[in-house]
């Protein structure tokens, strides 16, 4: 039981706790506390634990809140929100050697290493899989921002953010500087689709802010595409195709199609 100091003066007299029998007053600073010295530093422990758990409620609170923004902008939706390496079927010696260079890769990712991947090959080997795994594996072990996108995506949400206002908070949807700014400096952005549409004008000036400034940062980036490398070269255009070319490796996916086998697209 915690009692109020009394004033000094008063015999020392021996006191009694029912759960650590008899203890002595202790005088401080002038003043006499009565309280059972073994029940404080029990309810300093107590009170030293709630502060821990709710330090650690915070920090897992604050965790959550982190994971859910990075998925919010990963472009993991649909079925490769469930893109790992452990689901990705590789039966040929080229499919398990692409597997393992991209499990590599995310294993240990560097965000300030520059350079990538360029998952190169026909429709169906599993290229968007793997990106995908690659992304998901940076967003849950790394604790970093990466996403997935296809060209023809980021150009459609370029247009959609014309004319949006600056909003107060990450759930808010992204003005055009706003999304420029994470897609040129956010720690890995994989590139789906590549060569798909005919670009215009407008459309490689964005990809070319984009990729200069992530080279330019020395982040990572991940190209997939169906095209051959020398075909790439001329939908890219010389300066996006040598910045995006620079310290990447080339993995070339060339076999048959595997959809519905586990590893598709």
């Amino acid at each position: 039981m915690v009692q109020f100091p009394s004033e000094a003066g008063d015999p020392m007299e021996p006191l009694h706790c029912d759960a650590h029998g008899t203890y002595v007053a202790v005088e401080l600073a002038g003043r006499r506390w009565k309280m059972c010295p073994a029940c404080a530093a029990e309810a300093e422990q107590r009170r030293q634990a709630r502060e821990a758990e709710e330090l650690q409620r915070e920090k897992a609170a604050r965790a959550a809140a982190d994971l859910e923004r990075r998925l919010s902008v990963s472009g993991l939706v649909g079925r490769f929100a469930r893109a790992t390496f452990d689901a990705y079927t590789a039966e040929l010696p080229a499919q398990a050697a692409a597997l393992q260079a991209c499990r590599q890769f995310a294993e240990a990712f560097n965000a300030d290493a520059g350079g990538g991947l360029w998952l190169i090959g026909p429709p169906g080997t599993g290229k968007t899989h793997l990106g995908s795994a690659i992304v998901s594996h940076v967003i849950h072990h790394h604790l970093r921002t990466a996403s997935i996108h296809g060209v023809h995506q980021v150009m459609q949400m370029l247009r959609e953010s014309f004319g949006r206002k600056e909003g107060s908070g990450w759930s808010e949807p992204e003005t055009t500087d706003e999304l420029l700014h994470r897609l040129g400096t956010q720690p890995l952005l994989v590139l789906d689709e590549i060569g798909v549409s005919r670009d215009s004008e407008w459309q490689r000036e964005q990809l070319f802010a984009i990729v200069d400034e992530r080279y330019r940062l020395e982040r990572p980036t991940v190209v997939i595409s169906n095209l051959t490398v020398p075909e790439l070269k001329g939908v890219l255009g010389e300066r996006v195709y040598d910045r995006l070319r620079e310290g990447a490796r080339v993995l070339p996916m060339s076999w048959p199609s595997h959809r519905g086998n586990g590893g598709g697209r």
